[in-house]
C-alpha cells in the first residue's frame, strides 16, 4: 500500500512534472498527458501484482515459502533500484512498476500462508 500511495502523491509534484517533461501549468491531472502517465503508473503496479500473485503459486510450491519471499523481495528491491535512477526518463519508472508489482504481487500471495504456518497453534485462530 505504502508504494501505492506514495506514488499518487508524487505524481502531483511540479518536481516531478518538470523532470519528466510534463506540463506544469494544469492543476492535478486535468492536462491529458499527465492523465496518461498517472494512470499508467497506477494501473502497472496493479496489473502486474494480480499476474504475479497467481504465478506466485507455482513457484512457492516449487522452491517453499521462505525462498519464494527471498526471491520476491529481491525482485521488489531492484524495483526501487531502477526508480531512484530513473531521471527524465518515464520509461525506467513504468519498468520499475512492472517490476515492484512482480515482487508485491508474489509476497502479498505468499505472506499469508507463511506467517499463518509459522504462528503458534495457540494463535492461529
Amino acid at each position: 500500500g505504502y508504494d501505492t500511495g506514495v506514488m499518487g502523491s508524487v505524481l502531483a509534484l511540479k518536481a516531478f512534472k518538470k523532470d519528466f517533461g510534463l506540463p506544469t501549468e494544469s492543476s492535478g491531472f486535468a492536462d491529458a498527458k499527465n492523465a496518461y502517465v498517472s494512470s499508467n503508473v497506477v494501473s502497472l503496479l496493479t496489473a502486474v501484482c494480480f499476474f504475479s500473485a497467481v504465478s506466485a503459486a507455482f513457484i512457492n510450491e516449487r522452491f517453499g515459502r521462505r525462498y519464494s519471499l527471498m526471491f520476491y523481495s529481491v525482485i521488489f528491491l531492484i524495483g526501487a533500484a531502477i526508480q531512484t535512477a530513473a531521471h527524465h526518463k518515464i520509461g525506467m519508472i513504468y519498468g520499475r512498476r512492472v517490476t515492484a508489482g512482480l515482487g508485491i504481487g508474489g509476497m502479498s500471495a505468499i505472506t499469508p500462508v507463511f506467517v499463518s504456518e509459522n504462528a503458534p497453534p495457540a494463535v492461529r485462530g
